[in-house]
């Protein structure tokens, strides 16, 4: 499945670390009990999940949906069967496709468009419906995560390297203050770390990861973080950007799904239980520069 998950027990901390492949970094083997095996088999995690777990579920192929949904079925089924406490599911904030809503938050209607936001909404409702009275569920909703490692920022990075300075302005011109709707990794492992670990009950619950709140969060900043992370020459003259309403026309025309350039993704019902998080995106963004 390329991904893996991860399921922990509340009162006594374990992580057991489900993957197709043991990983050959000795850092990440000292922190989890690690476990081989193959999702899209039936029973296959039956020695591995027991009762009163916690799992994280991680996986999504770059397959068909059908691929995917017979993994999560298995994923569900072994949940419900081994009786865990909760399972915490990662999808993706772009299940609300093409919304027209400037704020979108866990109550904005989905209007998925691609086949990718089609197939992880449809995912999202096989998680939901499976919650029961003693069974959690809850679905995470990321922004575009970024991190060392990550392909979020890749083809940005790779342009700025390899381009002629005209076509990088270029690009900077047309995509201007458009936001970048950027996560730090770290983030949302914070975030996932406080919703195993909530003793408020949760039943069946979405909450969005964001760090649009922070006003950096956009093309030409980011740009400018990634330029100086990579040693490039940054500019020293101001840069003259489009109308924003013409850089919406033009993400439409691209087959973007969001060509809402005023599009803010909200975290506040995560932040209503008491999450917190303070690393700054510039940090997260010269981290993944630095890492290239």
């Amino acid at each position: 499945m390329g991904r893996s998950f991860i399921t922990g027990r509340a009162t006594e901390v374990p992580i057991k670390a489900v993957s197709r492949h043991t990983p050959t970094n000795t850092s990440l083997l000292k922190r989890a009990q690690w476990f081989s095996a193959d999702m899209a088999e039936i029973n296959s995690l039956d020695p591995i999940v027991t009762e009163g777990d916690i799992v994280i579920n991680l996986i999504f192929s770059s397959g068909e949906y059908e691929e995917n949904s017979q993994v999560l079925k298995n994923v569900i089924n072994t949940c419900l069967r081994k009786k865990v406490k909760r399972l915490i599911h990662c999808s993706t904030a772009t299940v609300v496709g093409r919304s027209k809503d400037d704020i979108i938050d866990e109550s904005t209607v989905c209007m998925p468009v691609t086949a990718y936001e089609k197939s992880k909404y449809l995912l999202e409702q096989q998680v939901l419906m499976s919650a029961t009275a003693d069974f959690e569920v809850v679905i995470v909703r990321p922004t575009a995560i970024i991190g060392p490692g990550g392909k979020n920022l890749m083809k940005l990075a790779v342009n700025l390297k390899n381009s002629f300075s005209l076509i990088n302005h270029l690009n900077a011109y047309l995509n201007g203050r458009r936001p970048m709707h950027l996560v730090p990794v770290d983030m949302v492992t914070a975030a996932l770390e406080h919703l195993i670990f909530l003793k408020k009950p949760l039943g069946r619950e979405v909450f969005i990861i964001s760090a649009d709140e922070d006003l950096s969060n956009n093309y030409i900043s980011v740009e400018y973080y990634l330029m100086n992370a990579l040693g490039l020459k940054t500019r020293s003259a101001p840069l003259f950007t489009i109308h924003p309403w013409l850089l919406s026309v033009l993400l439409k025309l691209r087959g973007r799904s969001d060509t809402n350039i005023h599009r803010e993704y909200s975290s506040k019902k995560l932040l209503s239980t008491g999450f917190t998080f303070r690393t700054q995106l510039k940090d997260a963004v010269e981290a993944f520069g630095k890492s290239l």
